[in-house]
């Protein structure tokens, strides 16, 4: 177990682990997301079997993607997702255990969208390039604080699952394509698989903290 502090006013939400597996060619991405399972919330949250299941369903997902590094000081390396996924009761809990975790955590949550009445919608509204109009599927304040938007929030629906890993992709430090101007991949909207330019900037960035082993 590697252990750190975690402040709660971590602005700039390195909530990640980095850790290099030079032995085996791995670079491995370690985070936890305390995920809201308040029945009584404002919006609809995630069960705590939905919780369950999203441990397996997410790391699968990405790791059946054989990511890996081409170019720099890890090409060749393979990279892979050790992601963990806890309940929390209300969103304060959340917030507190990510602060007192061993470790580096994020919180996760579902915030209420246009079509639920009596709500104010905080999801930005976008047209593509076509002129149809949509809602975004989630923020991510600080790389930290993850709340989908109840149109996305099923990600065992296969159209909505990257909806989800875009948002986790935040908390490693992404930006999106609008800011980047990159075309393609996981931070492309609507988000793609990620890619060999994903892959390369989860090995050069310097967003984690890295741990060699």
């Amino acid at each position: 177990m590697i252990k750190s502090i975690l402040n709660i006013q971590d602005l700039f939400g390195e909530d990640g682990l980095k850790v290099i597996d030079k032995n085996n060619r791995i670079i491995r991405i370690q985070a936890t997301y305390f995920v809201v399972v308040n029945p009584n919330s404002e919006a609809k949250q995630y069960t705590r079997e939905q919780v369950l299941r999203m441990n397996d369903a997410i790391n699968s997902e990405l790791n059946h993607l054989n990511l890996s590094v081409l170019s720099g000081e890890y090409s060749g390396y393979s990279i892979e997702f050790d992601l963990i996924f806890r309940e929390s009761e209300t969103e304060l809990d959340a917030t507190l255990s990510a602060a007192e975790l061993e470790g580096y955590g994020n919180v996760l949550s579902v915030g209420k969208n246009s079509n639920e009445k009596n709500k104010k919608n905080f999801f930005k509204i976008r047209e593509d390039s076509e002129g149809n109009v949509y809602e975004i599927g989630g923020i991510t304040s600080w790389h930290k604080h993850i709340i989908m938007n109840t149109l996305y929030s099923d990600f065992e629906n296969p159209d909505n699952m990257y909806y989800l890993i875009h948002e986790i992709f935040h908390t490693f430090g992404f930006e999106d394509a609008t800011k980047t101007g990159r075309k393609n991949g996981i931070m492309n909207y609507p988000p793609e698989k990620p890619n060999k330019e994903d892959s390369q900037e989860i090995a050069d960035s310097v967003f984690f903290k890295t741990v060699d082993l």
